[in-house]
């Protein structure tokens, strides 16, 4: 009977400390959101981008916004990068060449505007100490990362060494005949041979700096197009 009561007393402990914690739950969860509404918008203060064909990632998004807006973007050097378009809270870029452009943001938030500032640059990168088709390295950094290799071989052998600092997010190729290929990739060994074909084949190696920057390295082998 004693057992029974204690175990009792217990559940109803733990029901009121379950309700306690609850309630308490209850009062903070207005003052995040609150806070959350009214915290000012913010933008990285430094973007890296790096010239390699058909990076897509030329979009800036803007936290805090809420349910403000964007207003305007300008950009101090368009032969550097041109504004291309913007949305509610972010905005897309077209990087013409290697330089620095300062980018500057106005967000609308509760009734006021927001200067926000950020220097974008976009530069060539050295990704890899040497990338090899059949035993020749073919890494030429005024490429952008984009490479062409036309011969009738039915495949082609493919190495590569990263350099510091750099990581191997994928590599992958397909012989379909344009680069619109991802649904149909495959896994890439480093040092195994790629299978040419009379359309063409593409490989294609993905790698990240220290920060989480990508850069795309192609390679087209064969067909009748060429690409630039």
């Amino acid at each position: 009977m004693k057992e029974k009561i204690m175990r009792k007393g217990f559940i109803k402990k733990g029901l009121f400390l379950w309700i306690a914690c609850f309630m308490v739950s209850l009062c903070f969860a207005p003052a995040q959101a609150k806070a959350a509404t009214s915290a000012a918008p913010k933008v990285a203060k430094k973007i890296v981008y790096y010239r390699s064909t058909w990076t897509d990632d030329k979009k800036v998004t803007v936290k805090n916004v809420g349910k403000g807006k964007i207003i305007s973007v300008k950009s101090s050097n368009p032969d550097v990068v041109e504004i291309e378009s913007s949305g509610r809270d972010d905005f897309e870029y077209i990087p013409y060449e290697n330089g620095v452009s300062n980018i500057t943001i106005k967000v609308k938030k509760n009734k006021k505007v927001y200067t926000l500032k950020t220097t974008l640059i976009v530069k060539d990168a050295k990704p890899v100490q040497y990338l090899k088709v059949d035993g020749k390295n073919i890494f030429d950094t005024d490429r952008h990362g984009f490479f062409t290799v036309k011969d009738k071989k039915s495949k082609h052998k493919v190495s590569w060494k990263l350099a510091k600092g750099w990581k191997l997010v994928f590599a992958k190729y397909s012989d379909q005949e344009n680069w619109i290929w991802y649904d149909s990739a495959r896994s890439f060994k480093n040092g195994k041979y790629v299978p040419n074909t009379k359309k063409g084949s593409w490989l294609q190696i993905r790698v990240k700096d220290s920060k989480g920057v990508e850069y795309k390295l192609d390679i087209h082998f064969g067909g009748n197009r060429r690409y630039y």
